[in-house]
């Protein structure tokens, strides 16, 4: 039942202008805000961590308008996944460090293109798959298994193979990269237990993915990030593609994570309340601290 409504839901989106989608998305937001508890106190607790020094007032106008932006994403999926790709593309008005990637080709050793979830991330997809034709993007299934036929068909109409996280996802993404294209990874959700390590994020530790200083220090692939950034009243986003802060390609594989975390800070910088906040990206804790159930 539940996937039926989503799939309903997302086609009726797809019938809708940006600016209609966008405005739908902020009511579903401005809701979650008044009756989504979870939602909100994730939020509030993440911004509390990560921006100590913000006075009660000012956070929690960041909180409202973190929902509001996390339920334009939300909307954004209809258009992104069932629109043309040429229209979606078409959406994109800026693209702003393109020179990093033109640069990172040229060096033919393969590119990882880093994208947090943050913004328009389908619309990075796009992107992302239209410049690496038939380039692996790694996949996690989601939770309501009637949505994957939707979401797989919608992310493969776009030329990209989507992988399944797992052993055939990383052969997958070496040869790739040895091939001297691009890959797509999300690096800011935890991984499984016992597949990370914990890196400072915003100065708390964090469990975090591996897998992208991995690829870059065995294939030496250049890491860029990326953020589709949504623009006021609708029009469109502005892409984002920032090189990598060192050493996330040399060193240990610690170093690298935490450097890979400072990227993503750096994405977040660009705008933080379009940010994924309202994901529990501290629930696992370090066995040192007290409370591993986490800060939730």
């Amino acid at each position: 039942m539940r996937a039926r409504i989503g799939i309903l839901f997302f086609r009726l989106m797809a019938l809708l202008p940006l600016g209609g989608v966008q405005t739908m998305g902020s009511m579903i937001g401005r809701m979650l805000y008044r009756l989504g508890h979870r939602e909100k106190h994730v939020t509030r607790m993440n911004l509390s961590l990560c921006y100590p020094d913000l006075d009660d007032a000012t956070r929690e106008q960041m909180v409202r308008e973190v929902l509001i932006e996390g339920g334009r994403s939300l909307a954004e999926l209809g258009p992104c996944w069932l629109w043309p790709v040429d229209k979606v593309m078409g959406l994109i008005t800026e693209t702003v460090g393109i020179e990093h990637v033109d640069a990172a080709d040229a060096r033919g050793k393969g590119v990882v293109i880093i994208g947090p979830h943050m913004g328009a991330w389908e619309v990075a997809g796009v992107w992302v798959s239209q410049r690496y034709p038939g380039s692996p993007i790694l996949y996690r299934p989601p939770r309501i298994k009637g949505l994957d036929p939707l979401i797989v068909k919608a992310r493969e109409r776009t030329g990209s193979r989507l992988v399944p996280v797992g052993r055939r996802a990383v052969a997958e993404l070496l040869n790739a990269l040895h091939r001297g294209t691009g890959v797509g990874l999300l690096p800011d959700q935890e991984p499984k237990q016992g597949t990370g390590v914990f890196a400072p994020f915003f100065g708390i530790p964090a469990y975090t993915m591996v897998l992208c200083s991995r690829l870059v220090m065995k294939t030496g692939a250049t890491p860029i990030f990326i953020v589709a950034e949504r623009l006021p009243d609708a029009a469109g986003f502005r892409l984002h593609l920032l090189p990598a802060p060192e050493p996330l390609d040399t060193g240990s594989v610690d170093t690298s994570v935490a450097a890979m975390n400072r990227g993503v800070e750096a994405c977040v910088s660009i705008n933080p309340v379009q940010f994924q906040w309202h994901y529990k990206r501290f629930n696992t804790r370090p066995p040192d601290e007290e409370g591993e159930t986490g800060f939730y």
